[in-house]
């Protein structure tokens, strides 16, 4: 390590910490700034239907034409949902649990309890006893959003959610599936 002049090595050890505290800071303002953005959109444009076309590329893939869409990533494209809310199934609110528990050590026990064949009120009571715990989620906003979602279909039968399906296929096959 040099040494200026004059300077014992633990004020140079302090400096090069503070620098590296006002850099996280710095990037931290940056980060802060970008969510309180996407979030206030989120509150202006909530409950009005935003319609999104799409376009197919060379590989036939789907993409939405819509230029700030395709820039929507991590927590913030969970956010995006149905304008009307439709009926949930039993079979759609075990796939919106097998979402819920999927990064969870209760999957395990979900998947056991399904080979009970329960009935809806039991899928729910089991949701209520085992709640995950958002803080050791690495993307704790797309299980708050399912969270409350389960709860709101509770109550009314009907759910907006989007959930993440595996991206292996591509945009024709589920554009077929309509």
């Amino acid at each position: 390590m040099f040494e200026i002049v004059g300077t014992p090595k633990l004020q140079m050890i302090n400096f090069f910490q503070i620098e590296d505290l006002k850099n996280t800071y710095e990037e931290l303002k940056i980060k802060r700034k970008s969510f309180v953005t996407k979030a206030t959109m989120a509150y202006l444009y909530r409950r009005l239907p935003l319609y999104i076309t799409d376009a197919f590329d060379i590989r036939l893939r789907l993409y939405p034409v819509e230029h700030w869409i395709s820039r929507v990533s991590g927590s913030f494209k969970h956010l995006l949902c149905e304008s009307s809310p439709i009926k949930l199934t039993k079979s759609g609110l075990i796939h919106i649990l097998l979402n819920y528990y999927k990064n969870s050590s209760i999957l395990d026990k979900f998947n056991l309890f399904l080979n009970t064949n329960p009935s809806e009120k039991k899928i729910y009571n089991f949701f209520h006893s085992h709640y995950i715990d958002f803080s050791k989620c690495k993307d704790s906003l797309y299980f708050i959003n399912i969270h409350l979602n389960l709860l709101i279909a509770e109550k009314t039968g009907k759910t907006s959610l989007m959930l993440e399906l595996d991206q292996v296929a591509s945009g024709v096959v589920f554009y077929l599936l309509y």
